[in-house]
């Protein structure tokens, strides 16, 4: 297996809104991320699929390392503002959330707990957002780590 790399990561960011927001679908998304990247395109998939929840604020069920997730926050930070990052944050506790129910540890909670401190966020303002449209659990869990 090929270790995802940061230059992965950051060409997953940059395809991952436009798969979002329907101006690429999510074959060509995957296609435009391994052309440019190498990373493999299940993996593209996955990551794509994850920066979505975490712009939707909805749980994400699929493996990201925490050096990545920082980075993608930060970036939703900067590029969207308090109020998506917000929601970006209420995602990631729903993955510790996920993973704590079927006993498994997360490797994103002190990161999670530091940047709520970090912008005096109150946890449980991150309540409010809907977990109506959750994606659901992985089939195949064969991801590259």
């Amino acid at each position: 297996m090929t270790k995802i790399t940061h230059e992965m990561a950051k060409q997953a960011y940059i395809v991952a809104p436009k798969v979002h927001n329907n101006e690429i679908d999510m074959k060509s998304g995957k296609k435009i991320i391994y052309d440019n990247s190498g990373m493999t395109e299940g993996s593209a998939e996955y990551y794509i699929r994850n920066i979505r929840c975490l712009m939707n604020g909805q749980k994400y069920v699929h493996y990201m390392n925490v050096d990545d997730t920082e980075y993608f926050l930060t970036q939703i930070l900067n590029d969207h503002g308090e109020n998506s990052f917000k929601k970006a944050l209420c995602a990631v506790k729903q993955h510790i959330e996920f993973k704590k129910s079927r006993n498994k540890s997360s490797n994103v909670e002190k990161l999670y707990k530091e940047l709520i401190k970090k912008h005096n966020i109150e946890d449980a303002t991150l309540i409010n957002v809907s977990e109506e449209d959750n994606i659901e659990e992985p089939k195949d869990s064969n991801m590259e780590q």
